[in-house]
């Protein structure tokens, strides 16, 4: 490139130098433009030749970013479904979890109906238990210790208490003389 700009300098002064061109001046001058046209036509050729390598290597980058760009469109569509899926499967398990609640809660309200089932047969076997026992206990001490019964057994600790001292004092300390 530099030899072509060099020659066309030397023609460019060389026709401002003189007006007129001998033949063999003429001559030089056509084979120096000869020479330079096929230069450029070589020039030319390595220009559209390197041209035709960048539009192949544009097309090639264009191909590759095409397919990347199709590429992260479908991961990102693959990421939308992951992230649908696990939405969907978070659901499910929050569903789970409190059906698992509902029915702990169930069981939990069930033992303390339960319990308070068994605290309440409990307390109420102890009352008629105990009623009845008193009952029974005051049946046996009626037909048993009669109350002529026990004054006739105070008189005769009264008259062995003249004699004894010993239950004399007794029953001053009971106050039952």
């Amino acid at each position: 490139m530099k030899k072509v700009i060099t020659i066309i300098t030397v023609l460019l002064a060389f026709v401002s130098s003189a007006h007129s061109i001998t033949p063999a001046e003429e001559k030089i001058l056509f084979q120096t433009l000869g020479e330079i046209k096929g230069e450029l036509k070589q020039i030319n050729r390595r220009i559209d030749d390197v041209n035709k390598r960048i539009d192949d290597v544009n097309r090639r980058i264009d191909d590759v970013s095409k397919q990347l760009s199709k590429r992260i469109d479908n991961t990102n569509r693959k990421i939308e479904e992951l992230k649908s899926d696990m939405n969907a499967r978070f659901e499910q398990v929050d569903k789970r979890f409190e059906q698992h609640f509902k029915y702990i809660e169930l069981m939990v309200i069930g033992m303390f109906g339960l319990v308070a089932t068994f605290v309440g047969l409990l307390l109420w076997d102890r009352k008629t238990m105990i009623g009845e026992a008193k009952r029974q206990i005051y049946e046996e001490m009626d037909s048993e210790v009669r109350p002529e019964k026990l004054k006739r057994l105070l008189k005769s600790l009264r008259e062995i208490a003249k004699v004894d001292k010993r239950i004399a004092e007794i029953l001053k300390k009971e106050g039952l003389l």
